[in-house]
């Protein structure tokens, strides 16, 4: 279980409201599985699909929850074709080994937000 101040900060983070501890604390918990699940590798590759499917349009960024993405108003080949042009530039060495595994990173991004809207505002609406 996380500290007192380490769960303020992820409630904070993630939007979330205190008062619901419950609901709360289980998503910082998830949060804190998520992040220890994979190696600080898969994180660097994962923030720059997450940066190109925002540069392309593909998902956008909660103006309100720092971190929550959703989709975005271009189709996924526009985040594939601008993420294949930085690859080829040589934007990611050391990161990528190959477009295929670019490719491969930002579909999973894409695929796990492609919600229509904010899931945290979502959760936090009174009308769901």
């Amino acid at each position: 279980m996380p500290s007192k101040l380490l769960q303020s900060m992820l409630y904070r983070l993630v939007g979330l409201d205190p008062a619901n501890e419950g609901r709360a604390q289980r998503a910082v918990i998830n949060v804190i599985d998520k992040v220890k699940a994979h190696p600080p590798e898969y994180w660097a590759k994962y923030t720059i699909a997450l940066g190109i499917t925002t540069e392309a349009g593909v998902l956008r960024r909660c103006k309100f929850h720092d971190g929550s993405y959703f989709q975005g108003n271009q189709g996924m080949e526009k985040a594939y074709n601008l993420g294949n042009a930085q690859f080829i530039a040589g934007e990611f060495k050391g990161t990528f080994e190959s477009t295929r595994e670019m490719t491969d990173m930002i579909n999973k991004v894409i695929t796990e937000h492609q919600g229509p809207s904010c899931s945290i505002c979502a959760s936090n609406s009174p009308w769901g």
